[in-house]
């Protein structure tokens, strides 16, 4: 479940919101990978894992060039 939500907060990071909105989105979006990453890797689904990990990671380098 959420990594369809995880899917179409990405879509809202791509519309055209306030700086504001986009903070807030980036921060839940972080929040979901991490658990979702946690998760797959504790059901032994590492590719999935490592796939969360990394959008996490770009997720992080955006929320820093917003801030």
């Amino acid at each position: 479940m959420d990594r369809f939500r995880v899917f179409s907060l990405e879509k809202l990071i791509q519309k055209n919101e306030s700086p504001e909105k986009k903070l807030l989105i980036l921060k839940v979006l972080l929040e979901k990978c991490a658990i979702l990453s946690k998760g797959f890797k504790k059901h032994g689904k590492y590719l999935e894992s490592d796939g969360f990990l990394a959008k996490a990671e770009k997720f992080q380098a955006l929320l820093h060039s917003l801030e």
